[in-house]
């Protein structure tokens, strides 16, 4: 399902949808049941994990109202916005903060605001939406004049000259919405400048708030959920509630002149990947990310007793025993991004593994298709070099085109690992390229490319990271993975 052109260009002009009736009666009720409920939360309680967080936190009267009562957490993807949030954020969105927010009789009023800094376009590049957050109302009462109406902006999301908005009630072009019902559903672009109004009546506007972020969102601070709160949710409200970055949330620096990453695909790439099974992408992560992940890396490997003399390794790790960093570079939307340009919008990640050599490793590794190890439908994995890799350390060799058919691999026991290869006889004369990438590019590599790497004969580390992706789209048969993470779309494997 999608949005229709006459919302997505009033979302683009305005940064609002009013979406009524969005809710059906029974849903409206059952929420606010829930509500009822979470009303008795003791606010100090439920922050027991995290005290400072309630700093950042509203408690009008609860935030954390995923924590508060799990069920909520079917405002994470219900129905009526997945669509929007597809469309506004990207594929893989993720949460940033939730409320259950009252504006009780008396309220005096809020100040102006916007959450992220305008932009010239007003997220709109090249066609496609490039919001880094976007707020969605779930309204449970009815509102009209005068009972502490949301009141926003229109087009302020793309203003370029700034009013001074301190103590004032009123703005020039504010759209007061002074017609709302309760199952309505409000969804806006943060940038928007926006406010609720007084309450002089006697009644309390009360509102589910849930506010989204794009891919590689941070969770605001205070808000980030209960492993218990995880363990009681669906798949895939626990990956939108299980925001990839570590980080808190941060305002990202958003292009003027693009709608992906500078590190995205051109068409010219995306040919190649389909023509040869393969495409280097010279920039994936920077170079200082590059050291830091070789170095947590290495910590971790060294907690688990895997270093030390051992000249080389491999230590494979599945989608649900990642480490919080590795997690955020292999889920990032540089990575998406280019995912969705070569298997398209549904995403799942599968395993990563480390791959090291070290001066004491002089053997290549031997030639192989990784298909042959776990069959099924297609994968796709991203060989991202944590060190410069070279002919003389231990770069990867790849066969162009040949990932259109499996070849008969040959079973050899010779202490290099790959017991299902493709000898050097069966090699001669097929085209081989040599691959060197510098510390933090990526090899993106179809599962039938016929691949090796060259032996290590200069002295030199050569480390390197392999995750590995699916169509989720496509089932597959494979047993390899007992888990798996969607990290955009839909997925027939769930």
């Amino acid at each position: 399902m999608s949005i229709s052109q006459d919302e997505r260009f009033a979302f683009d002009v305005a940064g609002y949808l009013h979406l009524r009736a969005a809710l059906t009666p029974d849903e409206v009720a059952t929420l606010s049941g829930w509500v009822t409920e979470a009303e008795k939360t003791v606010v100090a309680d439920l922050n027991a994990d995290y005290p400072d967080g309630m700093k950042q936190q509203l408690n009008r009267p609860v935030s954390r109202m995923f924590d508060a009562d799990p069920r909520f957490a079917c405002l994470l993807d219900h129905p009526v916005v997945v669509p929007y949030l597809t469309e506004f954020l990207g594929p893989g969105y993720r949460h940033i903060d939730n409320d259950l927010y009252y504006t009780y009789p008396g309220y005096a009023g809020g100040r102006w605001h916007r959450g992220v800094s305008a932009h010239p376009t007003g997220h709109v590049v090249e066609g496609k939406f490039i919001c880094p957050m976007v707020k969605v109302f779930y309204c449970l009462s009815d509102v009209g004049r005068d009972e502490g109406e949301f009141v926003v902006i229109p087009g302020s999301h793309k203003a370029a000259f700034k009013v001074d908005y301190d103590g004032r009630v009123d703005l020039p072009a504010q759209r007061l919405f002074d017609d709302v019902k309760a199952g309505d559903i409000i969804l806006f672009n943060e940038a928007l400048i926006h406010n609720g109004r007084p309450n002089p009546s006697q009644k309390t506007r009360k509102t589910l708030i849930v506010n989204f972020g794009r891919a590689d969102a941070g969770v605001w601070k205070g808000y980030r959920p209960k492993s218990a709160t995880l363990a009681a949710i669906t798949p895939n409200q626990r990956t939108i509630l299980s925001n990839a970055n570590p980080e808190f949330w941060k305002e990202p620096q958003l292009s003027t002149q693009t709608n992906l990453p500078p590190k995205a695909l051109s068409d010219a790439q995306v040919a190649q990947y389909h023509r040869d099974g393969y495409v280097v992408v010279p920039n994936l992560i920077g170079p200082d990310t590059a050291i830091e992940w070789k170095q947590k890396l290495q910590q971790r490997l060294a907690d688990e007793g895997l270093l030390g003399n051992i000249p080389s390794g491999v230590r494979v790790w599945m989608s649900d025993d990642m480490d919080s960093y590795s997690a955020a570079q292999l889920q990032s939307s540089s990575v998406l991004q280019i995912l969705h340009q070569l298997i398209g919008p549904n995403v799942e990640f599968l395993s990563f593994k480390a791959v090291f050599k070290n001066a004491k490793t002089t053997f290549n590794s031997p030639w192989h298709q990784d298909w042959a190890y776990w069959g099924g439908s297609p994968k796709l994995s991203i060989w991202i070099a944590l060190d410069d890799a070279t002919p003389e350390n231990g770069c990867l060799q790849l066969v162009p085109g040949s990932h259109h058919a499996a070849i008969e691999m040959k079973e050899v026991e010779d202490g290099k690992g790959f017991v299902r290869r493709i000898t050097e006889d069966q090699v001669a004369g097929m085209p081989i390229a040599t691959v060197p990438v510098p510390r933090g590019a990526g090899i993106f590599f179809h599962d039938l490319a016929l691949h090796a790497s060259c032996p290590n004969v200069n002295g030199q580390d050569r480390w390197s990271v392999i995750p590995t992706y699916r169509d989720a789209a496509q089932q597959d048969s494979s047993t390899v993975w007992p888990t798996a993470l969607v990290l955009s779309g839909s997925s027939v494997n769930v």
